[in-house]
């Protein structure tokens, strides 16, 4: 090294095996953040559909009481929020994943100036944990909705 430095005096010499160990701290930290990112973001995403599930649940009452009172099941009707969380969880891996695509496409363009070619094949894994938050989130509403009494509510109280 001391004779490449002596031979080429304007360039920097440094060891290979220094410069790679740089730059997999560095890739560490990122990955490390990316991880606490996406945590935020599921947490934020959960929180988003609980709150979303919640106030259907209050706006419906009614007609889930009535549901009740008719003779529906309570796992009828909690059936038809949790398919609603799995449609709700499904929507938005649609349009999540289609808003990722397009920001991918867009920062490849803007910052390395190549494409970015979208892998398809993590779609159904997006697909099932999307779902599988809704249906986390559901876990709050379908309690509230098994509370739900048929004849305090068509009464007006």
């Amino acid at each position: 090294m001391q004779k490449l430095s002596e031979t080429l005096p304007e360039a920097e010499v440094r060891p290979v095996r220094q410069i790679m160990e740089g730059e997999a701290r560095v890739l560490g930290r990122t990955q490390a953040t990316l991880l606490a990112t996406a945590i935020l973001i599921i947490l934020t995403a959960t929180l988003c559909v609980l709150a979303t599930l919640t106030g259907w649940v209050y706006d419906r009452q009614r007609d889930f009481a009535i549901m009740k009172a008719l003779g529906a099941s309570q796992r009828l009707i909690s059936g038809f929020l949790a398919a609603e969380a799995v449609l709700l969880g499904a929507l938005g891996a649609v349009i999540g994943f289609g808003f990722g695509i397009g920001g991918a496409a867009w920062i490849g363009r803007a910052n390395f100036h190549a494409p970015v070619v979208p892998r398809f094949s993590v779609f159904p894994t997006i697909l099932a944990g999307s779902v599988a938050v809704a249906l986390i989130a559901a876990i709050l509403p379908i309690f509230l909705l098994r509370r739900v009494q048929p004849a305090m509510i068509l009464r007006g109280e």
